[in-house]
């Protein structure tokens, strides 16, 4: 596992809280994948008409290639299809997957954060 990635976007998220949005891409805002993809050097890739005028992708620009966000993220960070589901969809701990949801942002970003440490931890080798 990419530890130093996840950390990197666990950092990121709480400098920056008002950039962390688990439910969709808002421009500048990204969830845990999305925040993975961009600080790796991948950008937004609006695929579909509207796309741009949203903010909403779910796709990504890396390399020249375009993938879905989730996808790339699962690779960069080196974790399996069943753990990227647990990590980007907060599927871990029920308590974080209601929180990490949470309209209220300072209660989704502490969600994030214990939710990243508890990854790392259960997981890193």
């Amino acid at each position: 596992m990419n530890v130093e990635l996840l950390e990197k976007v666990k950092q990121h998220i709480i400098n920056e809280p008002q950039s962390f949005e688990m439910g969709n891409w808002c421009g500048s805002a990204c969830c845990i994948a999305g925040w993975t993809c961009v600080l790796a050097g991948a950008t937004p890739h609006y695929r579909y008409p509207g796309d741009e005028e949203s903010g909403d992708t779910g796709f990504v620009k890396y390399n020249g290639d375009v993938i879905l966000a989730d996808q790339l993220a699962t690779i960069l960070l080196d974790i399996s299809r069943k753990q990227s589901a647990e990590l980007f969809l907060a599927q871990l701990h029920e308590e974080d997957h209601k929180l990490i949801w949470s309209d209220n942002r300072q209660e989704s970003v502490e969600a994030a954060v214990s939710l990243i440490d508890d990854f790392i931890k259960t997981y890193s080798v």
